[in-house]
């Protein structure tokens, strides 16, 4: 039985360290281009069922020492359990937010008319995700699941509009590929902290009546699901414009 106690423990404690340590240096390996998105996130997956395997081993390990009638102590199994139990966290944050949301990437304010990448579509190359709208599948999703992403209606003057929106960007700490007043449109780029994924934007401004109506686009370049990510940006920066 002390063989299997150390056999357990030594996984436990292997198993969270490698486990850990995978899920930690995926994204930054992305970053810095040593390796591409796509291996990043099988880098992260598979850290995260070497944590699940250490969390077992740990578990195991600690009933079979109840069983004999011996309390937990410290040491290899209990190291991997905590460790392996940090670096488990976020991933299984993700996934449980991915599981609350619909499969999509890509969200507007204007489902009808939804605002195109123009200076964006040249900065878009390679990207898994095509600039076109997918279409009213997508919309249908977007509007169960996001029923409060909607075009934003203020008597505020277009050029008044434009030059919020643009410090409201900017303050968000978006890359501004392009803005022009004249054609009511601002375009940007942002790239997320961990992994480095790059997301699109478009702002579209109009006059509506006696003041303007500012659409919204925020797009994944790849995955077929965002983890809510565009929805939740498009909401901060309407609150930032806002404000």
């Amino acid at each position: 039985m002390e063989g299997i106690h150390g056999v357990l423990g030594r996984i436990a404690f292997a198993s969270g360290l490698v486990g850990a340590l995978m899920i930690v240096v995926s994204g930054p390996l992305a970053r810095i281009s040593l390796i591409d998105h796509r291996s990043a996130l099988l880098v992260f997956v598979i850290g995260l069922i070497a944590c699940l395997v250490a969390l077992a081993a740990a578990l195991v390990w600690g009933l079979l020492r109840l069983a004999r009638g011996h309390g937990p102590r410290w040491g290899g199994a209990l190291a991997g359990f905590v460790i392996a139990g940090v670096a488990a966290a976020y991933p299984l944050m993700m996934l449980q937010k991915a599981a609350g949301v619909p499969p999509i990437h890509d969200i507007t304010t204007d489902i009808v008319e939804p605002p195109a990448f123009v200076a964006l579509a040249g900065h878009r190359d390679g990207a898994e995700n095509p600039d076109e709208y997918p279409g009213l599948d997508v919309a249908v999703e977007q509007t169960k699941a996001y029923p409060t992403i909607k075009p934003f209606m203020t008597p505020t003057p277009p050029a008044v509009l434009f030059a919020e929106a643009k410090t409201a960007a900017e303050a968000m700490g978006w890359e501004i590929v392009s803005a022009s007043e004249a054609d009511g449109r601002i375009e940007a780029t942002d790239t997320s902290a961990f992994f480095g994924f790059k997301d699109d934007i478009v702002i579209r401004i109009r006059a509506e009546g006696e003041g303007s109506r500012l659409d919204m686009r925020s797009k994944s370049r790849i995955g077929q699901s965002d983890i809510g990510a565009n929805a939740a940006r498009i909401e901060a920066f309407l609150a930032e414009l806002q404000t």
